[in-house]
């Protein structure tokens, strides 16, 4: 998605891969709802040592993801999602790559696929990870039933930063208050514009002119409330 070169999201990778950097760390990420891999892309090119583990649950988007990642061996694929519990669940899902969702169909041709789910915690066991140092999330809706997989580390800030998409899909989904509920104990929450992120007090009552800050569409960034460094970086807008 080109989106990700204007919308925010590398800048703030480059400013995450500074900030590893500066503190001689080797981030480790997961990408959920990777689709065919661009923001894993991005994030190497910015810090080509990093780990990352993709997860994309759609068949068809699985397999163009393995076809971009070849001969990155840093990059694990999952043909699976993240959730809160393990199953299958069904999607809706377009003929086109990346297009699936739990929440919506998007086009009246859109076909009915059953995906795998994982609980993220069960695989961070499973590969030996106690910390994350980037998770991000777009996940179509599901984005509050992947945070509650890592609940135990997301209270423990035990992963730096969160990235998450949410978009209003309707009474059915997660709100975006359930979301700033589950991570509001250890992080401090902003939303990601181009080249900052501004990080309200989300408890005061809004005024008119900031009113969509509190029910907006687009990309939110969580850091983990022990590294205030890093949340000034990212809302005084690093170079």
């Amino acid at each position: 998605d080109m989106h990700i070169m204007s919308n925010g999201e590398d800048w703030a990778l480059r400013v995450l891969a500074q900030h590893y950097r500066s503190a001689g760390e080797t981030p480790t990420a997961f990408d959920v709802g990777a689709n065919v891999g661009f923001w894993t892309y991005r994030l190497l090119a910015h810090a080509p040592e990093a780990r990352v583990h993709c997860f994309e649950p759609v068949a068809a988007t699985y397999q163009e993801l393995c076809a971009n990642i070849k001969g990155c061996a840093q990059v694990t694929a999952h043909p699976f999602g993240l959730s809160d519990r393990a199953g299958d669940l069904e999607f809706h899902a377009n003929r086109k790559p990346g297009q699936a969702s739990r929440y919506r169909a998007r086009t009246g041709r859109d076909q009915r696929i059953r995906v795998r789910l994982e609980r993220g915690a069960d695989v961070l066991e499973r590969h030996g990870l106690e910390r994350l140092h980037i998770l991000k999330v777009d996940a179509e809706g599901m984005e509050l039933e992947v945070l509650r997989g890592l609940a135990d580390l997301l209270e423990r800030g035990a992963i730096d930063v969160v990235q998450f998409e949410w978009l209003e899909l309707g009474a059915q989904a997660p709100s975006l208050k359930d979301i700033l509920r589950l991570l509001s104990g250890a992080y401090t929450i902003g939303r990601l514009y181009p080249r900052f992120v501004h990080f309200p007090d989300w408890d005061a009552p809004p005024p008119r002119t900031a009113r969509l800050e509190h029910a907006c569409a687009g990309n939110y960034i969580a850091v983990a409330r022990r590294l205030p460094e890093l949340a000034a970086r990212l809302r005084e807008g690093a170079p």
